[in-house]
């Protein structure tokens, strides 16, 4: 377990630096998610939970830190796992068949992820998801996450057989 509950006995609680084994802080992240959302993400037949949360509302923000952090998002900085600057929001992939969290952060400031169409993400189904990816020569064995955009072009989040990926469709006219 990475220090992280989609159904926590206790609440997140402020870490100290005498903190023993049998008071490590849980995170409910059921409580501190804007939004739920549940997909077979990596294609395992059995359902992911998928959670939209504003770093604010987690408190120690290093809870979320023991997840795999991925910066998808063009960025001249990258923060190397520091989640105190750039985006306010992130999304937590919680795939717990396969053992690991993956958590979207993107570094920059002004961030696809604090939109209020962003606020709008939804799930797209395998099927759906593949004929969207077909000319990246990308694939998925699992389904997707749409992120809208208040461009009006939607971002895609996947399961690529290793990690989370983002794939951004051309923006044509």
């Amino acid at each position: 377990m990475h220090g992280l509950s989609a159904c926590a006995k206790e609440p997140a609680t402020q870490a100290t630096n005498e903190e023993s084994p049998a008071t490590t802080p849980y995170l409910d992240l059921h409580k501190v998610a804007e939004k739920t959302l549940t997909a077979d993400i990596d294609g395992d037949k059995k359902k992911d939970s998928i959670y939209l949360i504003l770093k604010n509302k987690v408190a120690p923000l290093s809870l979320l830190e023991k997840a795999n952090i991925i910066q998808p998002f063009f960025s001249e900085k990258r923060s190397d796992g520091d989640l105190k600057s750039g985006s306010k929001h992130i999304i937590y992939f919680d795939l717990s068949s396969i053992g690991n969290d993956f958590l979207i952060h993107d570094t920059n400031e002004i961030s696809v992820l604090d939109t209020e169409a962003a606020s709008s993400i939804l799930t797209a189904s395998n099927k759906e998801l593949n004929a969207i990816l077909e000319d990246s020569n990308s694939s998925s064995p699992g389904d997707g996450i749409i992120l809208p955009t208040e461009a009006g072009i939607d971002l895609y989040l996947y399961w690529d057989g290793q990690s989370i990926s983002l794939f951004e469709p051309m923006d044509l006219p």
